[in-house]
């Protein structure tokens, strides 16, 4: 018998305003916006945690 895991997370999406001149920065750096801003949560989640 084989049994398959699945890892399904749940995402939210959230909408955030950001000024023009960082706007075109990450564009021009090709910064996934949402890994960036999802590792610096985690960052601030471990420091408080501590």
């Amino acid at each position: 018998m084989r049994v398959n895991y699945v890892n399904c997370s749940v995402a939210k999406r959230k909408t955030i305003s950001i000024p023009e001149k960082q706007e075109e920065w990450i564009q021009e750096n090709q910064v996934n916006f949402s890994s960036f801003v999802q590792a610096k949560l985690d960052e601030l989640i471990d420091e408080r945690e501590y």
